[in-house]
């Protein structure tokens, strides 16, 4: 409780003390009206110390960015932002003491009273950007969090080094002091959870170890870079790979989501920044990526500026979410692609999700969450026996992620695993490679048809039996993608990736009639002559 002297706060006002004053047991309002208080010592000197007693008595409330918030069920909530003023006394317990006198001065009583707040005191603390004497929030965890020493919280409650709320309290047999041998050990537990899956290389198998050990560390740094798993057909199984990662790390299935227009994209992500999320997941990921809003995000270095979602005001606040996309037969554009870590899967059958004979039995995520305390030790035990070793510098490096890559892909590197930064480069050359094909595509396009649309289903049958007019078509398209591509769905997918790009002056656009029917078609820059189109298509 906190007191200031009654003459002190005369002096300071000049104000004079009447035959009935009060005094605040919380804070110091004393006989005045709070507004007189308010405006005679200053809002940020009456909520400072409120704040500095919160945070001393491990209440739930914090600063994240501009805002005061409270965790409410493990969840990041606006502090009263729909309560009214009353909400404080709730929260401090307001109270003031009413002493009255007799007439030669002799105390005659004293009552017990909430005190009631100025009916603008909610205006003016969501109005604040500062506060002081709060503590600050980075975000809430849902598992253990592992500190740059090596050692694990596992209690629940706040973590001042990170700034993060563990949000349960876990159990975990870990060892004291891991060795090389016990990450190596713990490593192989880890692949054999993903074993029946058809990475196309042991790069990429590394990679989604490094999808995992980054969810389990992804409070240890502010910025991370995004993960990009693939596969040349539906039912391989990027997007159970995905959530198999996250159910090792947190304990349960998580949330996935569609990526929308790019508007729309940058609501979701000031929503997720503001609740606090963990993880994003963007699945079925269909065309052409490019989001400048990822791009932001994953390189943002901890703080994201944005505007809040049915109003015009721009907030900065924490990004700490990890970044998941799947997709089959991914194109990244922009700048995406260095932000992004590449894990493809290539299955040699037709119907990849008619497999069976897996190793283990029945469905997976029900396995991982039964053993989900082993396979979350065996995911902390790799990186604190890289810890505990010095971190011996790997060489690996990647701009604008340098503290995540001195341990995640660095720590792989040490268990003799390959370099997971080296998937960029397949995404580096894929994106030339998109710039190529599509101008080879739009070329063959043009030449058949023009600038009419045509229906894909009309463009699949032209390459797949062709004529005399569409046979530089079919070669074209024959000559990049297997016949299964080239059916009428498919192909679509293939044309989503080209829609709306600009290449060389040629644009791949699609238009949907009354009937619902897409019709693509190609259309030139003004005074474009680079594609001649065949008189026979005309």
């Amino acid at each position: 409780m906190l007191f200031i002297d009654v003459e002190d706060l005369q002096r300071e006002t000049g104000a004079t003390i009447s035959d009935h004053h009060s005094f605040n047991l919380s804070l110091p309002f004393y006989w005045m009206q709070p507004q007189d208080y308010f405006e005679a010592r200053g809002f940020l000197q009456v909520l400072q110390p409120l704040l500095a007693h919160h945070a001393s008595t491990g209440t739930r409330v914090f600063s994240r960015a501009d805002r005061l918030v409270q965790i409410s069920r493990d969840k990041v909530v606006n502090a009263f932002v729909a309560a009214p003023a009353s909400a404080w006394n709730e929260l401090v317990n307001f109270t003031e003491v009413e002493i009255k006198y007799d007439k030669d001065g002799t105390e005659k009583s004293r009552t017990l009273k909430r005190l009631s707040l100025p009916s603008n005191f909610n205006a003016r603390l969501l109005a604040q950007n500062v506060w002081p004497g709060s503590r600050p929030l980075s975000g809430i965890s849902s598992l253990p969090m592992l500190c740059w020493d090596g050692g694990v919280r596992t209690e629940r409650g706040y973590c001042s080094e990170s700034g993060y709320w563990l949000a349960q309290s876990v159990t975990l047999p870990l060892l004291e002091q891991p060795t090389r041998d016990n990450a190596l050990t713990s490593m192989m537990r880890l692949r054999a959870i993903v074993g029946d899956f058809p990475f196309a290389s042991p790069r990429d198998e590394a990679v989604w170890i490094a999808y995992l050990l980054s969810r389990v560390s992804r409070h240890m740094y502010k910025a991370c870079p995004g993960y990009a798993f693939d596969a040349a057909r539906p039912g391989t199984g990027k997007t159970l790979l995905a959530r198999a990662a996250i159910a090792i790390a947190i304990g349960r299935e998580p949330a996935i989501q569609l990526l929308g227009k790019s508007e729309e994209m940058a609501k979701v992500i000031m929503a997720e920044a503001l609740a606090g999320s963990e993880q994003m997941i963007i699945d079925n990921v269909t065309g052409l990526i490019r989001s400048p809003e990822l791009e932001a995000v994953l390189t943002c270095e901890g703080l994201y500026r944005g505007r809040i979602l049915g109003a015009s005001t721009m907030i900065t606040c924490e990004w700490c979410p990890l970044i998941a996309i799947t997709g089959n037969n991914l194109s990244i554009g922009g700048d995406l692609y260095r932000r992004l870590l590449l894990c493809q899967m290539h299955y040699e059958g037709d119907s990849p999700e008619k497999r069976e004979s897996f190793a283990i039995e029945g469905k997976l995520i029900n396995h991982i969450l039964r053993h989900r305390v082993s396979l979350l030790s065996d995911a902390l035990t790799v990186l604190r026996a890289y810890i505990h070793a010095g971190m011996p510098d790997q060489k690996v490096r990647l701009g604008s992620y340098e503290d995540w890559a001195r341990l995640i892909p660095s720590a792989l590197v040490w268990l003799d695993m390959p370099n997971v930064v080296e998937s960029q480069d397949v995404l580096k050359n894929a994106e030339g490679s998109v710039d190529e094909r599509g101008e080879s595509m739009l070329r063959a396009l043009y030449s058949t048809y023009g600038t009419r649309k045509i229906r894909v289903s009309e463009i699949s049958e032209a390459i797949l039996t062709p004529t005399a007019a569409t046979q530089n078509l079919s070669m074209t398209f024959r000559e990049r993608f297997d016949r299964s591509e080239l059916e009428a769905k498919p192909l679509g997918y293939k044309l989503r990736s080209l829609k709306g790009r600009v290449i060389k002056g040629a644009q791949l656009i699609c238009d949907i009639g009354h009937t619902k029917t897409a019709k693509w078609g190609v259309k030139l820059a003004e005074g474009q002559t680079l594609i001649e189109p065949d008189p026979l298509a005309n």
